[in-house]
């Protein structure tokens, strides 16, 4: 029996995808569950390859990246030691430097209703993690090949990260596709993306009197907090933005 390769990196929240999330790259199943992320595959593709470390590292970054646009909560992966399984019960580990980013948390309440036969009619959790899956794998199937996605990821990672200036990062992602399509109204067509949606973010980073917006320099005085339904339609529509742009790449 060959030797095995078994790589673990560890994460923060521990429920971040609240369910157990499977993807693949190159053939190898990437298992995502209770804090861990597990990848085993034969030891003599690493050894002809070891960079597939660093390959299935930075695609689970973009799984992440991507649930991240369904929860707007910040995440920490860590670790990534590689595990030489051989088949006599010994085990050899590399241990190599973690990686880390700022954490914030962010919670729920989840409904779920059954009918009388105990037939599910509406499960939140189940959904929130149908949507983040759908993201993560969307994410994961484009980031690193497009300078215009990568630069839209940056700026909702900004985000998330800097939520004083949260309006003028996701105003970013807008900006952004008027310049790669040479305006708005090109933008919205190719990405079939409202006019009312694209004016809605417009408004809430330009327009209004927000601490977290673009402008803030021109009233001072009248300046108030965002709402949360004001964050949450600016959320929305970035994530919807970013979303159309992965699947126009995907038409391409």
């Amino acid at each position: 029996m060959p030797d095995r390769i078994r790589i673990e990196w560890a994460y923060k929240p521990v429920d971040y995808f609240e369910d157990r999330l499977v993807a693949n790259l190159e053939g190898i199943d990437i298992e995502i569950y209770n804090g861990s992320v597990i990848v085993e595959f034969d030891a003599k593709t690493f050894d002809n390859d070891p960079s597939i470390r660093d390959r299935l590292e930075q695609y689970t970054q973009s799984l992440f990246k991507g649930a991240r646009l369904q929860s707007h909560a910040e995440f920490e992966i860590s670790g990534g030691a590689v595990y030489r399984l051989h088949p006599g019960g010994r085990t050899d580990v590399t241990i190599f430097a973690e990686t880390a980013g700022a954490l914030a948390m962010a919670g729920s309440l989840d409904i779920k209703v059954t009918d009388s036969t105990g037939k599910v009619i509406k499960d939140t959790r189940q959904e929130r993690f149908n949507e983040k899956r759908h993201f993560a794998l969307a994410v994961a199937s484009q980031r690193g090949k497009d300078a215009t996605l990568d630069s839209m990821l940056a700026s909702y990672d900004a985000a998330v990260r800097d939520p004083k200036n949260e309006l003028v990062h996701l105003y970013e992602i807008r900006d952004a596709l008027a310049a790669r399509f040479g305006g708005e109204t090109k933008a919205r067509t190719a990405l079939r993306i409202s006019s009312q949606k694209w004016s809605r973010l417009g408004r809430l980073a330009n327009e209004e009197p927000l601490w977290q917006g673009r402008h803030r320099g021109k009233s001072v005085s009248q300046l108030r907090d965002a709402t949360p339904d004001e964050l949450s339609d600016a959320r929305s529509i970035a994530r919807e933005m970013v979303i159309s742009y992965i699947n126009y790449l995907g038409r391409q």
